[in-house]
């Protein structure tokens, strides 16, 4: 809507007509006097045009061109253009010559908008013809002052002087897209959507859409200000986009991904856009800091088990014997850590239950705790208190400290240290209550188990509780999931028996949801631990504000070990229903996030090739692994995009942020550059064909009533029949400023 105070109303000083339609014209013409004319610079072509005769000289940077929608860009080929006929063109024309003489060289001067949608001035390019010719002095984008040279533009606006504009238009634009393909550099692009979409790069990169029906292509694309059969693929949390793998698009430096998607909702779900990744390689998703798809129990012999979030056991194995498991850990990739002190061994687990890697200590170490931070692995030697890192690929570390705190420790969300010594609770080393087990969920409560088969909430900050309850049997451990349920994220805590082979499955108020029984696995469950909850509430929910961002991850093979690069952004502040573009940059040793052609975020990285575990497919619309039956029971279908994606290209170089806008523009419509040149004072005529009536002082209301007088109609369906007709007919011929209020029977 455009605001009151931007709308200039033209005054009329005279009015010519006759009396009564009878003498002079049928329709009155206004007189008025104004100081400017406007001129349409048409897209994708070249406007001439001679500067008014009455005009006032002035520089074109003093112009309101870029203002009023002239294209910027990163050189002269990229960007709207206006010439001046640097000559004496009487001879051939009514209007006169340029100005000042002096520089009357015969030749078009030009002049090009430099910079972006945000930030742009008119520069002068100059180049040297012994080294250049004009075709290619154009395309430069960062030119050499000895044979292309940009100044500040001294371009002047002068009477009777003739001047040329191209304006940027929706078909140069494309062209210019088609230009960053070139040498083969996109690898990979659909635009269009079928059962099996077409890569219109060269590559013929194979893909198609699982768990496809007719019902999964729309035309609400985001090409919303076209009216054109450009189509978007729908996502219903169910089916997504598979590319096969191939040399193409496993990219080894530098990258570019570009992607169109809309959701009616940003922050429900943690929603993998697009992904090239699985523990190695790259992608883009809306992460809630959560992602907890599976959970690991183990008793005291060694006996392993893995169950989903819904208590179906997937995996059941036993680690090697003699065996005795002390600690259980997992990291983000959902690699198991389990402390074997009897072995001696900290083993890392894959979720099919394979030993991958394991770290052996001396005989005389007694490990009985392991924790993760945001990089390394934490080992506990409760023989000397001595706490040692290792990265997540075994290499031992040089950091080592001794802990004054015992192995059963919990830090909180505000970075509190709890800790339980011989059945009492501290915080900060002040004692709160008596219990023998602790854990902390997202919304900082500590969850204390105590007198065998009690537990109780605590409110960190305060030390009040807020919550108790207690089983009909011994428990042993608490600890906690974020599980879809009904379409929304929630918390569920879960405990172990002491005795038993059973666990309790509660809400976040402990009440009971489900009674998993572990008979058949013959496994009382010593230790627990949930797929990546504590390390994503400390290293992803808190230092993101508890709230859902956008995120890309880029893994580097910074040997001997791999390193993690994430670029984020809030969703907050896209928190709305339009569509919007995602594009990621990978140059040299600098990951970008833009979003709609805005830089967002900016980390740096190490100027490595990009490492990946596996030779995994590229999906659009959720997240890629190698074991894709066992992803699926882990219910993985939660990591699924809901919502609308279009426009996936991927080049194998780092775009820079001119060529990611004319991208952006190509779902945007061009409309032709409406300019007011200044004329000075003129005197104008204009024939008035249509008069409207607007609101006057003292005029009561906008509102009419319609009476029907006679008609002795008593059925209220005929009436109302009668009333439809009336409300259709009158929209016809009814004022603007008025409205129909009622219509009264009598």
């Amino acid at each position: 809507m455009i605001a009151a105070s931007s709308v200039n109303l033209r005054e009329y000083s005279r009015i010519h007509t006759g009396t009564n339609q009878e003498l002079g014209y049928e329709t009155p013409f206004f007189g008025y006097t104004t100081n400017d004319i406007q001129i349409a610079l048409k897209t994708d072509g070249t406007t001439y045009f001679h500067y008014p005769h009455t005009a006032p000289s002035g520089l074109l940077i003093d112009s309101k061109l870029a203002t009023n929608g002239a294209i910027a860009g990163k050189a002269p080929f990229y960007s709207d253009k206006i010439w001046k006929k640097m000559a004496n063109y009487t001879s051939t024309s009514i209007w006169g010559d340029s100005q000042p003489e002096g520089k009357q060289t015969g030749v078009w001067l030009c002049s090009w908008l430099s910079g972006n949608v945000t930030n742009s001035t008119w520069m002068d390019r100059w180049y040297n013809p012994g080294y250049i010719d004009s075709n290619d002095a154009f395309i430069v984008t960062t030119p050499l002052s000895s044979v292309v040279k940009d100044i500040v533009s001294e371009m002047s606006f002068e009477p009777d002087s003739y001047y040329k504009y191209f304006h940027v238009g929706d078909t140069y634009n494309n062209m210019i897209v088609d230009t960053l393909s070139g040498e083969n550099n996109l690898k990979l692009n659909i635009e269009n959507w079928t059962q099996n979409p077409v890569d219109l790069s060269i590559y013929n990169n194979t893909s198609r859409i699982e768990n496809f029906d007719n019902g999964n292509i729309s035309n609400e694309s985001a090409n919303k200000q076209y009216n054109t059969n450009d189509d978007s693929l729908i996502l219903n949390g169910s089916n997504y986009c598979v590319t096969i793998h191939t040399s193409a698009i496993a990219m080894t430096n530098d990258y570019t991904f570009n992607i169109w998607a809309q959701s009616d909702d940003w922050t429900k779900g943690n929603n993998t856009i697009l992904s090239k990744n699985n523990r190695g390689g790259y992608n883009l998703k809306v992460d809630q800091g959560f992602n907890t798809p599976f959970m690991v129990f183990c008793d005291d012999v060694g006996k392993l088990l893995i169950m989903n979030n819904n208590g179906d056991a997937i995996i059941s194995k036993t680690l090697p014997q003699p065996s005795k498991p002390t600690s259980l850990a997992i990291d983000e990739y959902n690699f198991t850590w389990v402390a074997d002190n009897s072995a001696k061994k900290v083993y890392k687990i894959d979720y099919n239950g394979d030993i991958l890697d394991q770290i052996t200590f001396d005989s005389t170490v007694d490990l009985q705790y392991i924790t993760l931070d945001s990089n390394n692995l934490w080992c506990l030697n409760s023989t000397t208190n001595i706490i040692s890192s290792f990265d997540l690929f075994t290499a031992k570390l040089s950091t080592e400290f001794v802990t004054t705190y015992t192995a059963l420790s919990v830090v909180d969300n505000d970075n509190n240290i709890w800790t339980t010594i011989t059945g009492l609770v501290y915080k900060n080393g002040i004692q709160v209550v008596s219990g023998n087990y602790i854990a902390c969920d997202k919304d900082n409560y500590i969850w204390v188990i105590f007198d065998s088969n009690k537990y109780q909430k605590i409110y960190a900050p305060t030390t009040i509780m807020s919550m108790s309850g207690s089983f009909d049997d011994a428990i042993s451990i608490v600890n906690f999931s974020y599980e879809l349920n009904n379409g929304d994220w929630t918390d569920f805590a879960y405990f172990t028996q002491t005795n038993n082979p059973k666990i309790y499955k509660t809400d976040i108020n402990g009440k009971i949801i489900k009674t998993i029984d572990l008979t058949r696995y013959d496994l009382i469950p010593k230790l627990s631990t949930f797929t990546s909850y504590d390390w994503n509430r400390r290293y992803n929910y808190l230092i993101h504000n508890k709230e859902p961002y956008f995120k890309t991850d880029l893994f580097i093979n910074n040997s001997p070990t791999i390193i993690k690069k994430t670029a984020t952004i809030p969703v907050s502040g896209f928190n709305n229903t339009n569509w919007h573009m995602f594009t990621v940059t990978r140059k040299d040793s600098t990951l970008n996030l833009y979003i709609d052609s805005v830089l967002q975020d900016t980390v740096d990285v190490t100027n490595e090739d990009i490492y990946y575990h596996y030779e995994n497919t590229l999906v659009l619309g959720g997240d890629s692994g190698k074991i894709e039956t066992l992803r699926k029971e882990l219910s993985y279908k939660n990591d699924y995009f809901k919502g609308y994606v279009d426009s996936l290209r991927i080049y194998d170089y780092a775009l820079d942020i001119f060529d990611i806008n004319s991208i952006y523009f190509t779902k945007y419509k061009f409309t032709d550059l409406i300019w007011n040149i200044p004329t000075g004072i003129q005197n104008y005529i204009e024939e008035i064909v249509r008069f409207f009536k607007f609101k006057t002082s003292g005029q009561k209301s906008l509102y009419y009533n319609i009476n029907l007088i006679g008609l002795n109609i008593q059925d209220e369906g005929v009436r109302n029949t009668i009333e439809g007709i009336i409300k259709n007919t009158i929209k016809k011929v009814t004022p603007a400023y008025t409205e129909l209020y009622k219509i009264i029977w009598k």
